[in-house]
């Protein structure tokens, strides 16, 4: 039925009865559709439960949903059914996440702390093909070889060994798995506590850590949420630190380009910082802090990890942190009521008011907190999603010249994660947000389907699959118009991404129509490898590479890593010499 709503037709060759239960149908239907709140309003206001579309369930497969949480058992690299995709898309569509939740007899206990696997998708001339491959990050390259834990995880996992193997041990791994970058034609995968790791994009392998040409100095980290200025094209990210026990340094850097640092900037702020996103302006960085503290002492002693000893002061101010992009005018700091955030939306600068304006997803409570955690199952495993805060889509208006908040709107009521927006309207006014929501209307839940809501007419469009299926976090792809170059209208493209069907254990790579993702899918790929419940992605457009030659590199990274160089009978030309390590 779910399937039929908004869309069904009175069958002519029924009898008088079935017709008229057609009829009642179409009619319920049509009127649950026409409750969308139509027309402008100003200022924004809360949607409602009652005002929302209806889902047609409250509930999704646990059970599938937990297998989602099995490691990637293959690398591959194939040829999928371009005829199944629509002619306007072309590029490729890059994917990082955790994909390995276990190290030889040793369980990992937090999806985050899974071994990054970088999967993409190119589609070009009537052609496309799928690849994945596992990050060789040094710790990756250590585990493999000895078949156990050897780092103490960030948010659950202890290194193998005991208590006496994690005291006073404070080395973590560079897991590599929470997005991809691809900049100046070089391509990475990113993980907010570390260096970047340069990639081949044709064939997924791994160089090696990167310092992005000498930018980034020996302590420096490189954090996972960047942001690419459409209107400047320079690439902006950031980097937080702890400094101390009570301080931490925000650290933001600009590069052009051609990967030329612009800019580079250290902020000390007050108490101990979790800032994973930003937003950016026209002029200026702005990052969210919550509030959290953070007991050192059972991290020393090994007896917890260290997002188990940091604890949320829901009493105590959030503070965004406004830090202009030209280095020389000081940051300011604008405390906001205590609340917790993951990721940011958009945020661009009203030019009448100079007000900033912020949207994100925020919390009432810390979504880090894993109190109690039984140590013998991953965390997956024992999740109650009810007793999970549930988090809202929310927009802050922030007046940099009086350090304060002016304003705050509900945009979205209910709970939704990963915002995508289009590129070209990163930093600036924009009117579409594409996020993934659970199938749940009044608690937290599996994320599972999409969402398009229209942030000047609050007209809100979902789509849900089946109860055993679930959706990774959208990527907005424009659309390629006859001349060659791509459609610049804000929602005339598609949303990428993967489904994963966790009753059957496969994937499928899908598309949506970003105009009308309540249709469904336009373009349901089978893939022939089961993809693991991902992070962060990207789309580029028009980036294309060669199946042939991705399979040559591939094939040459891989008797690098088993030392078996002789056996090559070529040059260095497919892996491409402008992809080295700094």
């Amino acid at each position: 039925l779910r399937s039929s709503l908004c869309g069904a037709l009175v069958p002519q060759d029924s009898d008088t009865t079935m017709r008229v239960l057609w009829t009642l149908l179409y009619s319920a239907s049509l009127a649950a559709c026409l409750r969308l709140p139509r027309g402008r309003v100003t200022p924004l206001r809360v949607s409602t439960v009652d005002e929302m579309p209806v889902t047609a369930r409250e509930t999704w497969d646990d059970a599938a949903f937990k297998r989602g949480f099995s490691t990637m058992q293959s690398e591959d690299i194939y040829e999928i059914d371009a005829s199944l995709l629509p002619e306007e898309l072309e590029g490729t569509f890059f994917k990082n996440g955790h994909a390995k939740f276990e190290v030889g007899e040793d369980k990992i206990l937090h999806p985050f702390e899974g071994d990054g696997m970088v999967s993409a998708v190119t589609i070009a001339d009537g052609k496309a093909f799928f690849r994945n491959k596992f990050v060789r990050t040094e710790g990756f390259k250590r585990e493999q070889k000895k078949g156990r834990v050897l780092y103490r995880g960030t948010f659950a996992t202890p290194k193998s060994g005991g208590i006496l193997a994690n005291i006073f041990n404070t080395e973590s791994k560079n897991l590599a798995n929470t997005h991809v970058l691809y900049w100046a034609n070089k391509f990475f995968a990113l993980y907010e506590a570390g260096k970047p790791y340069k990639v081949d994009p044709a064939s997924l392998s791994t160089f090696g850590e990167s310092t992005l040409g000498g930018a980034l100095k020996k302590q420096d980290w490189f954090a996972a949420h960047y942001k690419i200025d459409p209107k400047s094209k320079t690439l902006l990210n950031f980097s937080s630190k702890a400094q101390g026990l009570d301080g931490s340094t925000i650290t933001t850097y600009e590069f052009d380009e051609e990967f030329k640092l612009l800019q580079r900037r250290d902020i000390s702020i007050p108490g101990w910082s979790f800032i994973h996103d930003m937003g950016i302006t026209e002029n200026h960085f702005v990052l969210m802090q919550p509030p959290m503290t953070f007991d050192v002492v059972p991290f020393l002693l090994g007896q917890k990890c260290a997002v188990e000893c940091s604890e949320f002061q829901p009493t105590q101010p959030s503070m965004f942190h406004v830090i202009p992009r030209d280095g020389k005018r000081e940051p300011v700091s604008i405390p906001a009521p205590g609340h917790f955030v993951f990721h940011v939306g958009n945020a661009f600068e009203e030019p009448d008011t100079g007000y900033i304006v912020f949207d994100q997803v925020e919390s009432s409570e810390s979504l880090l907190s894993i109190d109690n955690i039984d140590k013998t199952k991953p965390l997956w495993e024992t999740t109650d999603f009810a007793k999970l805060a549930r988090n809202t889509f929310k927009r802050y208006k922030l007046d940099p010249k009086t350090g304060r908040v002016v304003g705050s709107t509900t945009l979205y009521d209910r709970c939704s994660e990963f915002p995508v927006v289009n590129p070209e309207f990163v930093g600036r006014p924009y009117r579409y947000v594409w996020s993934s929501i659970p199938p749940t209307t009044k608690t937290n839940g599996a994320l599972q389907g999409l969402l398009k809501m229209d942030l000047e007419t609050s007209e809100r469009w979902t789509w849900f699959p089946e109860e055993y299926e679930f959706l990774s976090e959208a990527c907005y792809a424009p659309r390629k118009l006859a001349d060659g170059s791509f459609s610049k209208e804000e929602d005339d493209g598609f949303i990428v991404t993967y489904l994963l069907n966790g009753r059957d254990m496969k994937s499928e790579f899908v598309v949506f129509d970003a105009k009308e993702i309540q249709k469904g899918p336009i373009s349901r790929v089978p893939l022939q490898d089961f993809i693991p419940h991902g992070l962060h992605g990207t789309f580029v457009p028009g980036l294309a590479f060669d199946l042939d030659k991705a399979k040559r590199a591939s094939k040459l990274f891989t008797m690098a890593e088993k030392n078996k160089w002789n056996e090559v009978k070529s040059d260095f030309s497919g892996l491409g010499a402008n992809f080295l390590f700094e």
